[in-house]
């Protein structure tokens, strides 16, 4: 079943502009979308580009799947036999222009698939926006299937005219394996003054599968959606979702997605007609194909051809009158007809009058439909793309009239100057106008001046024989044209003063019937100069900065500073010029009047007197010097000695400058520093005697802050023998960068002479720590007391005692059985080994003790049977060890009663 709509056949005319060229893409973007609800909506947000008459095409296609049949529809309702309706595209808030809307239905019998599609346009003549808009369907009914799918390309034309009614419309609906569709129609009527180059035709197709499309050799289809601005005309939406009922089935293209594609062209001649084949991948069956063709026009190029007679008066524009026919160049001189833009400021063509008085500018040049131009006739030819030239004829000539059309009467200024706008044919009824007499000849020009305002002029004049009347202009503008008349009859006028600017003066000079006109006489008035700020003097010290003088005068453009022993303004020696400051000199002593003549080439005006006095200065003959204090000690007072000073203010700054510090002092020439805070702070003096002051060299006062109270690791300590002194290094915290440690025997005044010169070996007592800073020496507060006690050391030998009366010892050494009675009472009987040579070797042994701490261990020890008391050399230890009956112990020479 197949159900058209009829396609509306529009042409839309947008405004014009006078450089409109062969119109060209500037914009095309692409968007998709599959499913149901909104989410099988696309958004479609754009970035418009500004240009110059701007057309956007908006290309929609809608594949639906109506399960139930007669439903799903774009925008019918449910229950409809098809959809008939036509979709209502928006940018932004502006509807577009319904210029193809085919809104095609196609179904298997069971109604169950179709395709819809709709191609709208929208000018700038419509409202078509700049920049970022969105493109909406407000009457556009939710897709309800996950088979439908959604496509939209949008493309933006400049410098189009219009478009064309639909040339060509190709539809294929029955389901077909055919890979192409062609579309084929015939070339428009091309404008005025263009080719067929000119037309660019616009191509639009589509298929109900996801497969790719591509056009014929000669269209131009870019897809680069992420360029700036985008250029992207082609959009395959995938798909895969969807029923397949015994009404169709997969192999038809459902479900398989849509593709859509646009693409445009030109043709440089017309022996074939504007044609497309739009040819998809796949080749397996599809619904629906179909393709659209459209063309763009572009604004005809006229051309403008006229004549130029000779006429008396202009009424109306023609050969009529006391010598009328057509003008001649050979035998009255070359004339030009200059086309300038709606400004009258740049030639946009020109074209010489021939002998028979005609010009003509052909079609096809610069000139465009819809343009308004100048036509200016001159002896004067204009170079195209530069400023207009001078409007004048030949001597003896002038203008009496211009018309646009043949019969027409003359524009009613007769000023060689005749406007039109252009439309889409040939202009060929334009007309000039001129005549020729004798006119006065002025001998002498009428001269400017300047003059301050509300002053009396001298009368301009000029002189001219022949002259029978004068009438005076003032214009605003260097021109003898448009002017406002002034005076009559009289050869002078005196211009007023009483309005400031710049006039141009100048007179028209008549004998009935031709005239002449003069030069312009430039009259300046400017404003009578008002000082609205007078100088003010002051008093200085010799040799100080003085601050500058200074005028402010409305209107003024030149200075002319005095100065002078006397309070006048007159007789002063200049001193300044061309500025409105001027700095008094202050290198000699007295009192000095200043004065301005303040003007502006025309008028000045003299300002009241400035008295400055300059006294003598002050000498400081020494400064103030700085020192370093610990935190809170007490400060030394800074001080100064100042010839001729009278008062004293003192500053405190926390920068290394005699600016911005803090009063602190007043009225004496010393003062004491506070060094409660640390830091460095920078002190100065300001020395004055009520006129003059000076300001002294900084004194940098440094306050070094109170190092922070040690404590010691411990407040007890003894020696270890076998020393006999302590060591207090031993408990001091960690080192502080920048300051060292001090032990003392007071727990005040460090600096009282308690030093321990030795902490590393002490005797008891009881001692204190102290911080000092390397940097000024200053001390922290007492630590608390550490208590040193020495305990004595136990002796590992003594003396050997050789009274008789020692204590009985029984020594004996012996290898034979013991006898009775041996040994006997020895009194302090010892055994003594001596040699010079020899020493005593006890047994050796490769190791013992190998177990935990010490104990056997039978696998390794050399002794497998210890006893108590046993005694070897260790070689793996390398020590004496003895054997207590548990562990073997290393002998080591301690002598500590207490071990």
């Amino acid at each position: 079943m197949k159900n058209k709509l009829l396609i509306a056949l529009l042409l839309l005319f947008v405004g014009f502009w006078g450089n409109a060229q062969t119109p060209n893409l500037i914009y095309s973007q692409r968007f998709s979308a599959v499913g149901s609800g909104f989410s099988g909506v696309p958004t479609v947000n754009v970035n418009i580009p500004s240009g110059e008459n701007r057309m956007m095409v908006v290309y929609v296609l809608m594949e639906r799947v109506h399960v139930p049949v007669n439903s799903n529809y774009p925008c019918s309702p449910d229950g409809s036999l098809n959809n008939i309706c036509d979709l209502n595209i928006y940018v932004g808030s502006n509807l577009m222009n319904i210029a193809a809307s085919n809104n095609h239905y196609y179904s298997m019998p069971a109604k169950e698939f179709s395709l819809s599609r709709v191609v709208h346009f929208i000018g700038d003549a419509d409202g078509l926006p700049t920049g970022n808009t969105s493109i909406t369907i407000p009457n556009l009914n939710l897709p309800e299937s996950n088979a439908d799918e959604m496509a939209v390309i949008v493309s933006v034309f400049e410098n189009v005219k219009a478009f064309s009614s639909q040339l060509a419309h190709e539809i294929i609906d029955d389901p077909t394996g055919s890979t192409v569709v062609t579309a084929s129609g015939s070339h428009i009527t091309v404008p005025v003054g263009r080719s067929i180059s000119d037309v660019v035709y616009l191509g639009i197709g589509g298929i109900t599968q996801q497969s790719t499309l591509s056009f014929s050799s000669g269209w131009t289809s870019p897809n680069t959606p992420n360029t700036i601005p985008p250029r992207a005309m082609s959009v395959v939406v995938s798909n895969n979702s969807g029923p397949v009922t015994s009404t169709y089935s997969s192999d038809r293209g459902e479900p398989d997605g849509a593709a859509a594609r646009m693409a445009y062209r030109t043709y440089t001649d017309t022996s074939s007609p504007p044609s497309f084949t739009l040819s998809r991948s796949a080749t397996n069956i599809i619904h629906h194909g179909h393709g659209y063709l459209f063309a763009f026009i572009p604004f005809a190029k006229p051309g403008i051809s006229g004549t130029v007679y000779r006429d008396n008066n202009g009424l109306p524009v023609n050969a009529g009158g006391t010598g009328g026919a057509v003008y001649n160049s050979s035998a009255n001189g070359i004339l030009y007809v200059n086309v300038l833009d709606a400004t009258g400021s740049t030639v946009i063509a020109t074209a010489q009058v021939n002998n028979s008085g005609v010009y003509n500018i052909p079609e096809g040049g610069d000139l465009m439909e819809g343009t308004t131009y100048v036509l200016q006739l001159s002896r004067n030819q204009g170079v195209v793309g530069q400023p207009a030239p001078a409007k004048q004829l030949h001597t003896s000539w002038l203008t009496v009239g211009e018309s646009l059309f043949t019969s027409g009467t003359s524009d009613g200024s007769p000023n060689g100057l005749l406007t039109i706008t252009l439309g889409d044919t040939n202009s060929t009824t334009t007309r000039f106008g001129v005549n020729i007499c004798t006119p006065p000849a002025i001998t002498s020009q009428p001269s400017g001046a300047n003059y301050c305002q509300n002053t009396t002029a001298t009368a301009v004049s000029v002189t001219a024989t022949g002259a029978t009347s004068y009438q005076w202009y003032r214009n605003t503008v260097n021109s003898t044209s448009g002017g406002t008349a002034v005076g009559t009859n009289s050869a002078s006028y005196t211009p007023v003063t009483t309005a400031t600017g710049t006039f141009y003066y100048y007179v028209v000079v008549g004998n009935g019937t031709c005239s002449v006109t003069s030069n312009t006489a430039t009259v300046n008035v400017v404003s009578g100069i008002s000082i609205s700020s007078q100088p003010t003097g002051a008093n200085y010290c010799q040799n100080a900065t003085a601050t500058a003088l200074s005028v402010t005068a409305t209107g003024a453009t030149s200075y002319q500073w005095y100065r002078n022993t006397l309070n006048s303004t007159s007789g002063g020696t200049p001193v300044g010029t061309n500025s409105a400051n001027y700095t008094p000199v202050t290198t000699a002593t007295g009192t000095f009047y200043y004065y301005v003549v303040v003007g502006n080439g025309t008028c000045s005006v003299t300002s009241n007197t400035a008295v400055v006095n300059v006294v003598s200065g002050i000498s400081i003959s020494s400064q103030p010097s700085g020192a370093n204090y610990c935190q809170n000690a007490t400060a030394t007072a800074l001080s100064v000695s100042a010839i001729g000073a009278t008062s004293y203010q003192w500053y405190r700054n926390t920068v290394n400058s005699t600016s911005g510090g803090m009063a602190v002092g007043t009225n004496s020439s010393a003062y004491t520093p506070v060094t409660t805070a640390a830091g460095t702070l920078y002190y100065y003096v300001v020395v004055g005697n009520g006129t003059c002051s000076v300001t002294s060299n900084i004194a940098a006062v440094s306050v070094t802050a109170t190092p922070a109270t040690p404590v010691p690791g411990s407040s007890i300590i003894t020696n270890v023998c076998p020393d006999t002194t302590a060591n207090l290094t031993a408990i001091q915290p960690a080192a502080v960068s920048g300051q060292t440690y001090e032990w003392h025997t007071a727990a005040t005044n460090p600096n009282g002479g308690t030093l321990v010169a030795n902490p590393g070996a002490v005797s008891n007592g009881t001692y204190y720590l102290y911080s000092k800073t390397i940097y000024g020496n200053c001390y922290s507060n007492t630590s608390n007391a550490v208590t040193v006690t020495i305990n004595a050391c136990g002796t590992c030998t003594e003396p050997g005692d050789f009274s008789q009366n020692g204590t009985p010892t029984k020594v004996g050494i012996t290898v034979q059985p013991k006898q009775d009675g041996w040994p006997t009472n020895i009194p302090n009987g010892f055994i003594a080994l001596q040699s010079k040579s020899k020493g005593m070797v006890i047994t050796r042994v490769a190791r013992v003790g190998g177990g935990t701490n010490g104990a056997p261990d039978l696998t390794t020890d050399s002794v497998k049977d210890p006893k108590e008391g046993m005694l070897v050399y260790d070689l793996n230890s390398e020590c004496v060890k003895l054997f207590n009956g548990t562990v073997w112990n290393c002998i080591s020479n301690i002598c500590d009663p207490t071990n």
